[in-house]
């Protein structure tokens, strides 16, 4: 497993970049619209950036136990399908919005795999344990589920690359305009505990995302930059639809920094084999990976009798 300190699960992905005075010529922000046209507007952006796969470039840095820093890249691919009835999602137990599957490796061997569809998440290390970790969204945090060393919840992922919509029924705790740059900064209350987004004021592109502790301060910070157009069948460019390229997530402690570069979006109506929901099936993966045992992250939350537990290349997988 990566040694990735376990509390940054419990943290919604985010992004600032810190120590960064705005410029002085900077224009402030106009009073924000109503949130609920704010919100509508936000989400008709993302409405066509809902199915593509990307290349990613994963850099990690971390400092252990001991105090010693390590660094570590791998390269992969970045997979995401929305689905269609998210708004429902939203409602009751933590769901996931979307499908997505992260595969980090080197020389095209894959090592790691990070997954979900709207009921359970997967981390998959074939690097060094050939073993799948999976568990319940709706078990994330409680007592008895386990983390074992999972770098990032997926849903946070979603969080992070601002590809989640927000909720034009639940209202945020604060929206109001910066005082020194031309954004809006939107705080919100999610499974995971408070976020702060703040919003170009124009395009509504998500710059910088804060997971907030109880005395409203940054527990993790991350940042958005390079947006780059996603070429969409049948929109005009001017429509198309845009992803940052370079995304860096980071610990205010400096124990942690998370570093994301996609690039090559491909819109995947143009070719939808190349969007396979097998990629998005914990069983086929896990089978496919070589995945020799599979644990159970919350096997102490869930009802008795349900379980996905045993060898991926036996009967223990569904």
């Amino acid at each position: 497993m990566l040694p990735i300190p376990a509390r940054l699960l419990l943290l919604p992905v985010l992004l600032v970049a810190t120590g960064c005075k705005p410029s002085p010529q900077a224009n402030p922000a106009p009073e924000p619209p109503a949130y609920t046209e704010l919100a509508q507007r936000y989400n008709e952006r993302l409405d066509t950036l809902d199915r593509f796969y990307c290349r990613t470039v994963v850099g990690l840095t971390w400092v252990d136990a001991e105090g010693d820093r390590h660094r570590e890249q791998g390269e992969g691919h970045l997979q995401f399908k929305r689905y269609e009835d998210a708004n429902v999602i939203w409602q009751g137990e933590l769901r996931s919005p979307a499908r997505v599957a992260l595969d980090v490796g080197k020389i095209g061997n894959i090592g790691y795999w990070l997954g979900c569809d709207a009921e359970r998440f997967w981390w998959i290390d074939v690097q060094e344990e050939d073993t799948a970790y999976v568990a319940y969204h709706a078990n994330f945090g409680k007592p008895g589920c386990d983390s074992a060393g999972l770098p990032l919840h997926p849903i946070e992922l979603i969080n992070l690359l601002a590809l989640s919509k927000l909720n034009p029924g639940l209202m945020p705790t604060s929206l109001v305009p910066s005082a020194d740059e031309p954004t809006w900064r939107l705080t919100r209350d999610t499974h995971f505990g408070p976020e702060r987004l703040t919003l170009d004021s124009s395009s509504l592109e998500v710059q910088r995302v804060e997971l907030l502790d109880v005395f409203g301060e940054p527990v993790v910070v991350a940042e958005l930059t390079e947006y780059q157009p996603v070429e969409i069948t049948d929109l005009a460019p001017p429509l198309w639809p845009r992803l940052p390229r370079r995304v860096i997530i980071q610990q205010t402690d400096g124990s942690l920094e998370v570093t994301l570069t996609l690039s090559e979006p491909f819109d995947a109506r143009k070719d939808p084999r190349k969007l396979r929901d097998t990629a998005f099936t914990f069983e086929t993966v896990a089978r496919g990976l070589g995945v020799r045992q599979v644990v159970e992250l919350d096997a102490d939350c869930r009802p008795d009798g349900d379980s996905t537990s045993g060898s991926a290349s036996g009967a223990g997988l569904p």
